[in-house]
């Protein structure tokens, strides 16, 4: 069981940006206006769920902080492996947030 927060916020006076940490690895949710101070957990949970676009995949693609292979990332991947006779992939869970006011840093 993982002892890591559901979100990760930081902001300052006019920026808000919230990390979400309930998946493998952590993904930014919102970058924008500082939000209400009165925002909850629930709210956030609720801004996760996208809405389906017609014409669009059902599933958005993840915005990972550290995006690979086979986790609907379509751009270049923040990290990759190669190998001479075998595809590489990577498996990282996170392990660990460690948040010291407007920094944080994610172990995975």
């Amino acid at each position: 069981m993982s002892l890591s927060p559901l979100f990760v916020r930081l902001e300052n006076e006019l920026v808000s940006v919230i990390f979400d940490c309930q998946k493998a690895t952590p993904e930014l949710l919102y970058y924008g206006a500082r939000l209400s101070a009165q925002t909850t957990t629930d709210m956030f949970n609720m801004l996760a769920t996208r809405q389906e676009a017609k014409c669009s995949p059902a599933i958005e693609p993840r915005i990972s902080l550290m995006p690979s292979y086979g986790e609907g990332f379509t751009g270049s991947p923040g990290l990759a492996l190669i190998g001479e006779q075998q595809a590489w992939a990577t498996g990282v869970t996170l392990k660990s947030v460690k948040q010291q006011g407007l920094s944080v840093v994610f172990e995975c």
